[in-house]
């Protein structure tokens, strides 16, 4: 069964000791959940990824659309319509172009694309080789990893359709580290003695489950080479 916004919040609640939402209502509560999924988002860009087939623009500079955080991957060629799967994509370090072909941004244009160059420190941009053609571009499947859906007032009475991993948003295994997050944001409205250690300590429990995530991931991802 899948985890709802209410079941995180009501489950925030009864460790909060405010059942009845009197200190912590549900507006507020919902922000602090929204807010947990765009950091899970952040430190975790492939805990919500979308796979998309993306209109490539004339030449070799391509922008992602507005609300991706970062490219996962480009993985293969889908021809001029975007329904025609063709030849994978392969990534390639820009420097090795830059060295052994300096001028392959001016090479001649093709809608096939071969490999593509990425860089994380700019995640709004990547390039693709060759470049594509002023008309007649082609088109790419693409995975990108994107700003996960905001929980609603409606969300919480079950009643949001037509989403994935139910109306969190992101898949299930991030509702604890959403828990934790939402008990750092309340407790750091607090004033009372105790309250900002508290916030603190829920903080950094959030920070270990994102590093504790990531390496799992690792350490299960398939292994590369012989």
């Amino acid at each position: 069964m899948a985890i709802t916004a209410r079941y995180v919040m009501d489950t925030a609640k009864t460790q909060l000791l405010d059942e009845t939402g009197v200190h912590w209502p549900d507006v507020e509560l919902l922000r602090y959940l929204n807010d947990g999924k765009r950091e899970i988002a952040k430190y975790l860009p492939h805990a919500c990824t979308e796979t998309d087939v993306l209109v490539l623009s004339a030449g070799t500079r391509q922008s992602p659309p507005a609300d991706v955080m970062v490219l996962v991957d480009v993985v293969r060629n889908m021809g001029t319509t975007g329904t025609d799967p063709g030849r994978a994509i392969t990534p390639i370090d820009k420097t090795i172009l830059d060295v052994v072909l300096p001028e392959w941004h001016n090479v001649t244009p093709k809608a096939e694309v071969l490999h593509y160059c990425y860089d994380r420190r700019n995640p709004r941009e990547f390039y693709v080789f060759p470049p594509q053609p002023p008309t007649g571009t082609g088109q790419v499947e693409v995975v990108f990893g994107v700003l996960p859906d905001d929980s609603t007032v409606s969300s919480l009475d079950g009643t949001a359709t037509g989403q994935p991993n139910s109306d969190i948003f992101i898949p299930d295994e991030y509702a604890n580290a959403l828990l934790t997050f939402i008990l750092h944001r309340a407790h750091a409205k607090e004033t009372e003695a105790g309250s900002l250690a508290k916030s603190a300590a829920y903080l950094q429990g959030f920070i270990q489950a994102m590093g504790a995530k990531e390496t799992g991931k690792v350490a299960t991802e398939p292994q590369k080479g012989p």
